[in-house]
């Protein structure tokens, strides 16, 4: 059964580079686990988007150089997930993502594309129950609206 609905998978294709399997991409990080976060520093070369780790694909498609899309506040809910589905992981590197995603909203680094209310809520609820969840406080701590 599709974790997001036809408003959801229509904002998801609202992202930078429109890969078509961004959904696919969520989806299965909720399953599979988000992949190596450190890939990025020790990767050369070209690969495959099927051997490069989900959250790296996923980030590609949601920020890019301070820009968020209408599809980081549909992705944002699903990534706030991991750290609670695969609690033996080292999720810091999620975290600062998720800080300079918040960021980058608050500062209106967007594309201009308008985000549905109803999906802007998800978004802040996903990031507040991430951050009432951490033990130690990180840069999700503070208001989000």
């Amino acid at each position: 059964m599709p974790i997001f609905s036809e408003q959801e998978l229509n904002l998801l294709t609202q992202s930078c580079y429109k890969n078509p399997r961004l959904a696919e991409w969520l989806e299965r990080s909720l399953t599979e686990g988000p992949g190596d976060y450190d890939w990025m520093l020790t990767a050369e070369g070209f690969y495959p988007d099927d051997e490069i780790p989900l959250f790296e694909n996923i980030l590609a498609e949601i920020e890019h150089q301070g820009t968020i899309y209408p599809a980081t506040f549909v992705a944002v809910p699903v990534l706030c997930q991991l750290p609670e589905r695969f609690p033996q992981q080292d999720h810091s590197v999620l975290l600062e993502t998720l800080a300079r995603i918040e960021e980058s909203r608050r500062a209106q680094n967007d594309d201009g594309q308008p985000v549905p209310e109803l999906i802007r809520d998800k978004y802040f609820k996903a990031l507040t129950h991430l951050s009432e969840s951490l033990t130690t406080p990180t840069l999700l701590s503070g208001p989000l609206k």
